[in-house]
């Protein structure tokens, strides 16, 4: 794939194009040009005309740009660049968002200092996936909080009275502090400790069990 850098005058939008451009949506894209550079390449076919990139090549007419760079794409037939010219478009439109990891990013770039406006993204955005973020990542704390605290109990109950010494150690009470101090590595590394603390009791329960209703001595006691 080569790369040429062609006077703008010498190319020709391409008439059926059906996307719109907004003169907002130009002018980001031209702030896009000036901070990033001209990244992606106008495509054409061996007349000059545009393809795709007919939004980049209004933006380097407001910039006064006296050349663009271009990709020919010689081996589409005419059907093939009418179908390329709303598949451009259309199939970019199918992707997502992750908005979790979408509300990180935009919040990194926005504690630096950056121009989120650069990204595509505006401030409402911004703050409503952080405020999302924020409330998915404090009810899981929560939930969390509320499941270690009651490990004593349901451990104690799970062990019975015949696994005192067990239980001791088993329901020992969490310090609040490390329920509400995760660290930089959040509950998850608090997590299996505890969990495998409360599987063990439950194996003890059902060894307990098992050996009283074999066990003369035991059913004695």
């Amino acid at each position: 794939m080569q790369i040429e850098q062609l006077s703008i005058d010498a190319l020709k939008p391409y008439a059926g194009n059906a996307r719109t451009h907004s003169a907002k949506q130009i002018k980001l894209i031209a702030e896009s040009i000036k901070r990033f550079g001209f990244n992606n390449p106008i495509l054409i076919d061996d007349e000059g005309q545009v393809i795709a990139g007919h939004g980049r090549l209004a933006a380097a007419s407001m910039l006064s740009l006296e050349t663009v760079p271009c990709v020919r794409l010689s081996h589409l037939n005419e059907a093939d660049k009418r179908a390329y010219v709303l598949a451009d478009n259309r199939l970019a439109e199918k992707a997502g968002w992750d908005n979790s990891i979408l509300a990180i990013e935009l919040k990194q770039l926005a504690d630096v200092g950056f121009d989120i406006d650069l990204t595509g993204f505006e401030a409402p955005r911004l703050t409503a996936s952080s405020r999302t973020l924020t409330t998915k990542a404090n009810s899981r704390k929560t939930g969390f909080q509320s499941a270690v605290r009651a490990l004593p109990s349901v451990a104690s109950e799970t062990c019975g009275g015949s696994a005192s010494m067990f239980c001791s150690v088993v329901t020992q009470p969490i310090p609040p502090s490390t329920t509400s101090s995760w660290g930089a590595n959040g509950p998850s590394s608090f997590l299996p400790t505890h969990l495998i603390t409360f599987a063990l009791a439950a194996m003890y329960r059902g060894w307990a069990q098992s050996s009283t209703a074999n066990s003369p001595w035991l059913r004695g006691r």
